[in-house]
């Protein structure tokens, strides 16, 4: 007696034995599977929901996600993106990390997405145009550095950067080092957003820099003689911030007070008063070789607090001179171990051709330095 099976029996063909399917149509096959099975099982009073993501469907990054109730208010909700897609050249779209949203990073996130590349922009809710121009805007303040950290291992991002900002640095290159992206180090990060560490940095490998004694109040002076004019700036800002040149002792306790809330360390640099023409040199370095890219002339308000107002590029110098601050500038990069990325340089050039180094930013400049001036 013979057997025949029954014509009415379905038969369900695993995924894995699908010939002819690719890996990612056998995984968006499973996923739709999974989704139509999970609410037909056996689960009461709505305790496993099946989900998926309708912006990140459009996007091309598949989804698929699950939610289980832990109790009346609580839920516990697990999910998994996946991009299989290619886009040119074979390469999947990249994912782009900008820390900060104001006009300084638009040039930034404007570029990047012209380069087909993913924005996800991070930085305090307050309206700025990088909120609504990023592919994605994440309202966390630039100096919750873990929190940011976390959403960025969620996303699986490629690279992140930043323009202008010396606090956002420091993000930067957390996130970069814990997540294996490239970046440099802490130890570099440190002496080139605190300008003491920067000093002592350029004192040890015999930079030629102004020098400057490091004070919480004017009590950290006594006993100090000063060689006038002198200049008194926060430790950890940049854009001219708290910065102010002084003739004489007097409003030097102003001077202190007023550069220590500028900052965020609550400290200031009194440091000597560098003469002659202010400019700003942009590199760009990668595995520890510098490349120059352009010197630029300042134009500033001059004493007390010096604020920019123009900038000339190319910088009108002679080709001895500007070979003479590519080896000044290059030897101070080593100092501070920037390694990757944009830097700029601020100096100083007296009219004997003697440079002195303002400081150091381990990013682009800001003011639309490195956006538009520099090509």
């Amino acid at each position: 007696m013979t057997h025949k099976p029954n014509s009415n029996k379905k038969r369900i063909l695993p995924i894995s034995s699908m010939k002819g399917l690719t890996p990612v149509l056998k995984c968006m096959l499973a996923s739709i599977l999974l989704s139509c099975l999970l609410p037909a099982s056996s689960l009461y009073g709505q305790k496993i929901a099946v989900k998926s993501n309708l912006l990140y469907d459009l996007t091309t990054t598949f989804n698929i996600g699950g939610e289980i109730r832990c109790d009346d208010t609580h839920t516990l909700s697990l999910s998994v993106n996946y991009n299989p897609w290619n886009f040119g050249g074979n390469k999947k779209m990249k994912k782009l990390a900008i820390i900060g949203a104001s006009y300084l990073q638009e040039p930034l996130i404007e570029k990047a997405k012209s380069m087909g590349i993913e924005t996800h922009v991070f930085a305090w809710a307050a309206g700025d145009v990088g909120e609504k121009s990023a592919d994605y805007f994440y309202p966390i303040s630039i100096v919750e550095k873990d929190e940011i950290l976390k959403r960025c291992r969620e996303i699986g991002i490629d690279g992140i950067c930043t323009i202008a900002s010396d606090l956002a640095v420091i993000t930067v290159n957390y996130v970069a080092n814990n997540m294996g992206l490239t970046a440099n180090s802490i130890a570099c990060t440190e002496k080139s957003t605190n300008k003491h560490l920067m000093r002592a940095a350029f004192e040890k490998n015999g930079d030629p820099s102004p020098k400057s004694i490091l004070v919480s109040s004017i009590d950290d002076l006594e006993g100090i003689e000063l060689n006038y004019p002198i200049i008194v700036k926060p430790i950890d800002r940049s854009g001219s911030r708290g910065i102010t040149k002084l003739q004489d002792s007097s409003g030097l306790v102003e001077a202190i007070e007023d550069a220590k809330a500028q900052g965020f360390e609550k400290e200031a640099l009194v440091e000597e008063f560098a003469t002659g023409q202010e400019y700003s040199i942009e590199c760009v370095s990668w595995k520890g070789k510098h490349h120059f890219l352009a010197m630029t002339h300042k134009f500033t308000t001059g004493a007390p607090h010096f604020i920019e107002t123009g900038h000339m590029e190319p910088a009108p110098i002679s080709q001895e001179q500007l070979e003479q601050v590519k080896k000044v500038v290059f030897h101070a990069l080593d100092s501070l171990e920037i390694t990757y990325g944009a830097s700029h340089t601020e100096l100083k050039i007296a009219k004997d051709g003697t440079i002195a180094l303002i400081e150091i930013g381990g990013r682009m400049g800001g003011d639309f330095i490195g956006s538009n001036l520099v090509q």
